[in-house]
């Protein structure tokens, strides 16, 4: 018997969320002295799915005070154990575990106007390269455009000043519809996922080097193979 995959409980609380994004916004605003974000209004009015890079702890606050509602944030299921489990879940965050039904649960959040962040990379990188992405995101969008809810991929970057701390900068890409990959996701899955996750992982790569990053710039204008950044970053 098929196993059918386990439901995604939103535990978002309205009164957490705004006690949290009160917080943030104090905290990110204390610690940065300015935060510049371009780009802004290709940001949907209705739900979307993130992607950045995500080369600090401080990514997610910084994401929160760019978009500016409540969202929901995939992440690793270490990250909601215990008492700081409770307190994230509370303002969005959900487990990245392939086996969910995904799906559904867009449809609910899709519903709500409410967009979905992701950092694709999995973890922190903090080398100066954005490092390959894994295919949640891709594979997300286009099991949900298979099933009738298009939902566009917004690419994002985020920078840190390496001479002034204090200083961070946000650019947002055009919106991705992943609606004209559709005939190719439904002939050849695997190949359709892989070719987005490679475009996301490009554009954001793009926008990141618009920042300033050097390293991203330098692989773009090379033209080196994706898989192969992460290991030149180690050379």
């Amino acid at each position: 018997m098929k196993r059918r995959n386990a439901s995604i409980v939103d535990r978002k609380s309205k009164l957490v969320h705004f006690v949290l994004n009160l917080i943030n916004t104090v905290s990110v605003y204390d610690h940065f002295c300015r935060l510049d974000i371009k780009g802004r209004e290709r940001l949907p009015q209705g739900s979307y799915i993130l992607v950045a890079n995500h080369t600090a702890r401080w990514d997610g606050p910084i994401v929160q005070q760019v978009i500016q509602r409540q969202a929901n944030y995939m992440v690793s299921p270490n990250e909601l154990r215990g008492l700081q489990g409770i307190l994230i879940r509370g303002i969005g965050a959900f487990p990245a575990d392939p086996r969910a039904d995904i799906v559904s649960f867009m449809r609910v959040q899709a519903a709500k106007n409410e967009p979905i962040v992701i950092f694709p990379e999995g973890d922190v990188y903090r080398d100066g390269y954005t490092h390959p992405f894994k295919k949640g995101a891709a594979r997300i969008a286009l099991m949900c455009a298979n099933e009738g809810l298009n939902v566009p991929i917004v690419p994002m970057a985020i920078e840190y000043s390496k001479t002034s701390p204090e200083f961070v900068s946000v650019r947002i890409g055009d919106p991705i519809d992943v609606s004209e990959r559709l005939d190719a996701f439904r002939t050849e899955p695997s190949q359709a996922m892989k070719n987005l996750t490679t475009q996301l992982h490009r554009e954001v790569c793009h926008l990141h080097a618009e920042l300033g990053s050097i390293k991203d710039r330098n692989a773009v204008l090379e033209g080196r193979p994706i898989r192969s950044w992460a290991h030149h970053a180690a050379l």
